[in-house]
């Protein structure tokens, strides 16, 4: 009878055709060979079926199952890894690319520690068409390659400081590898983007977190990508209120009161509502019908939230969730006037800078001409010649 795989790649699929194959190919081209490779397509309308199913044929490591309706990213990696054979476990999307190496490297520091309970890795980001795209911001930086060497934390600490900083630098479920024993119930599906976090969390409850500052996957980022969906619509953000209300016991660890957390992320959810919903950093001319948070709103207008007609009574949840878009909104306008006004200071004092040099410059330059005359007349009045006609300047001043 044939061993039972070791490792388990949990592959979640939905209309993923432009980039499907080329994960599939980059999991069966490890040198780690004892895997099973589990996909599981989640409804997709375009050719995902056709391309997985024809890979499988050619690769018996591939597994490959269809849900009967469509249960959503978290709900379908829930149900990879219910399927999953193998000791460890491996996540993976469909947009992505492991390094040849990835899991050969993730396999042997779990076989070596006991105590390690979940292995990540440092990631290149790419676009729709393969080109790496660097991290610009520090926060870009962090998430990508947090550590510059490899790395192994207790896993509380790790939990801690990425909730302090509000981001996930742990690792996207393309990055991980841990023991499907410590599993549990897996993804929690009220999660809208940052479950894979939640996720991480409860696996470092069993044990620490080990890093690879190798970037053994590659991560796209496309205007396609889920991610940058749930970005759009706010929901990303307020997850992280939903992960401070699980793990609120983390807090005061990084010396914080929980109403002091939530103001932190409220004042870092304003500035992100400002950027990137009213992207005219320097104007404060923005029409506030184009916010883009619109979408939020149950009424076509903000004003029609607050109807009150005599035979219908006031819909008090849908006035304060239209209160609150707008203030938001006006919120995201002061930031942005405000960083236009900062703007405009700083171009004034450079503006009256580059004059007081100008001027300064100016000035220096007549005190060398003034000085370089009073030279001239210094040394003329000494010159010989200058002594030598005296007489006859005495003279002529005599015959006036």
């Amino acid at each position: 009878m044939p061993r039972e795989p070791l490792v388990s790649v949990c592959l979640p699929t939905y209309n993923g055709e432009s980039f499907i194959a080329d994960a599939i190919d980059s999991v069966l081209k490890q040198t780690y060979r004892h895997f099973e490779l589990i996909v599981i397509d989640d409804g997709s309308t375009d050719r995902t079926v056709d391309i997985i199913t024809q890979m499988a044929k050619l690769d018996q490591r591939l597994k490959f199952y269809k849900n009967p309706k469509n249960l959503g990213l978290f709900e379908n990696y829930n149900e990879c890894i219910r399927r999953a054979a193998g000791t460890y476990i491996k996540l993976f999307a469909q947009d992505d690319i492991f390094k040849p190496t990835m899991i050969q490297q993730m396999v042997e520091v779990l076989e070596s520690d006991k105590d390690i309970a979940m292995v990540t890795c440092a990631k290149e980001w790419l676009d729709g068409e393969g080109n790496i795209v660097p991290p610009t911001t520090p926060n870009e930086k962090k998430i990508t390659r947090r550590f510059e060497q490899d790395m192994r934390l207790e896993g509380r600490f790790v939990m801690r400081e990425s909730l302090r900083d509000l981001v996930n630098w742990l690792g996207e479920p393309c990055t991980i590898m841990f023991r499907k024993k410590d599993a549990g119930t897996g993804f929690d599906t009220r999660f809208k983007q940052i479950g894979d976090l939640d996720f991480a969390y409860r696996l470092l409850r069993n044990g620490d977190y080990y890093f690879f500052t190798e970037a053994l996957c590659q991560f796209r980022k496309h205007t396609g990508s889920t991610t940058l969906k749930n970005n759009k619509d706010l929901i990303a953000l307020l997850d992280w209120l939903v992960l401070g209300n699980k793990y609120r016991d983390l807090i005061p660890e990084f010396g914080e009161t929980e109403d002091q957390f939530s103001a932190r992320f409220t004042r870092r959810f304003m500035h992100a509502i400002a950027n990137k919903y009213f992207a005219v950093p320097l104007s404060f001319t923005a029409n506030p019908e184009a916010s883009g948070l619109e979408h939020l709103l149950d009424s076509e207008s903000m004003l029609s939230a607050f109807e009150c007609d005599a035979d219908k009574p006031r819909n008090n949840p849908a006035e304060f969730k239209a209160f609150a878009v707008s203030c938001l909104r006006e919120g995201a306008r002061m930031h942005n006037e405000h960083k236009y006004l900062k703007h405009v200071v700083r171009i004034q004092r450079e503006t009256i800078l580059s004059e007081r040099i100008a001027n300064g410059e100016q000035v220096e330059a007549l005190k060398e001409e003034v000085a370089e005359l009073k030279l001239a007349l210094s040394e003329l009045g000494n010159s010989l010649s200058w002594k030598v006609t005296a007489p006859l300047r005495n003279a002529k001043r005599l015959m006036k």
